[in-house]
C-alpha cells in the first residue's frame, strides 16, 4: 500500500486535511453500489433522467425509514466527477461554519463537514461520485453505508 503525506487546506475554506491516506483506490459499479445497498436493506431509485449533461447512472439509496439518502453517479469521464466534487464540497463548505476534512489520493477526493446539526460526506473515485447530507444523528450508519460500500 502507498501513503502520501497531504497539506491542510487553510485560509478563505477552513478545510482541514489528515496527513495520510491512501494514494489509490478502486471505485465501485452502479450494479456494486446497488447489490451492496440493498442487501443493507436500502431502497434504490434510479435518477439519471434528472441528471445533467455526461451521466452515465445516477441512482439514490434510501433506508426504509427515510433518515438518509445517499446519491451515487457514475461519470463519463473521472473529470466529471471531480467537478461534481469540488463544487458540491464548495458549496456545502461556504454555506455551513467550521472547519471540515479533505483527504485526496492519485484518483480520488473526499470531503467530510458536520455543521449546524447537518453532516455531509462526498467522494469521488475516477469517474464515480458518492455524496449524502443529512442530520447530524445519522453520522454512524452513514459511515457504515460507505465503509460496507468500501469507500
Amino acid at each position: 500500500m502507498v501513503l502520501v503525506a497531504l497539506f491542510a487546506f487553510t485560509a478563505c475554506s477552513g478545510r482541514t486535511a489528515a496527513t495520510t491516506v491512501e494514494e489509490y483506490r478502486t471505485a465501485i459499479t452502479a450494479d456494486e453500489f446497488t447489490s451492496t445497498a440493498t442487501s443493507l436493506g436500502f431502497s434504490i431509485r434510479d435518477i439519471t433522467a434528472y441528471m445533467h449533461g455526461n451521466t452515465v447512472v445516477s441512482l439514490e439509496a434510501t433506508n426504509g425509514y427515510d433518515d438518509f439518502q445517499v446519491g451515487f453517479t457514475v461519470f463519463e469521464e473521472a473529470g466529471q466527477a471531480y467537478t461534481a466534487f469540488n463544487h458540491n464540497s464548495s458549496e456545502f463548505d461556504r454555506r455551513h461554519a467550521g472547519s471540515g476534512t479533505a483527504y485526496s489520493g492519485s484518483n480520488w477526493g473526499s470531503f467530510e463537514k458536520t455543521s449546524e446539526g447537518t453532516y455531509c460526506f462526498m467522494i469521488h473515485i475516477d469517474s464515480t461520485f458518492l455524496y449524502v447530507q443529512a442530520n447530524d444523528e445519522h453520522t454512524d450508519a452513514i459511515n457504515d453505508f460507505i465503509r460496507n460500500l468500501g469507500y
